[in-house]
């Protein structure tokens, strides 16, 4: 893992970082291999890293990935969307109710 880009925003408790993976022959990493990755080259748990999107270059064996590592869980869950937590495991997914058919009036 190579880090191409790191911004500490203080502001939000969190440092941002462009990161870049070779997997030549192998298939595009997971995000919980990013997750790990990342987590261990920033001396963090993994749980305080939100991989925001993976972006593989076609035909060159290497994938971009834009990933966020906080400084505490709070911070973390207030910014956020509760679709990438629950992406990455840390909240329940909402189930998506089903829709109610409306009754045709009857003539």
């Amino acid at each position: 893992m190579e880090v191409t880009s790191r911004h500490d925003n203080v502001l939000l408790g969190r440092v941002e970082l462009e990161v870049a993976f070779s997997h030549d022959q192998k298939p595009t990493p997971t995000r919980e291999d990013v997750r790990k990755a990342v987590a261990e080259s920033e001396s963090t748990k993994p749980k305080l890293v939100i991989v925001k999107r993976m972006e593989p270059e076609f035909g060159h064996g290497r994938t971009r990935g834009w990933v966020h590592v906080y400084k505490d869980e709070e911070g973390m869950r207030r910014m956020e969307p509760n679709h990438l937590l629950a992406r990455h495991g840390l909240v329940e997914a909402k189930a998506a109710a089903p829709a109610e058919k409306a009754e045709a009036p009857k003539a």
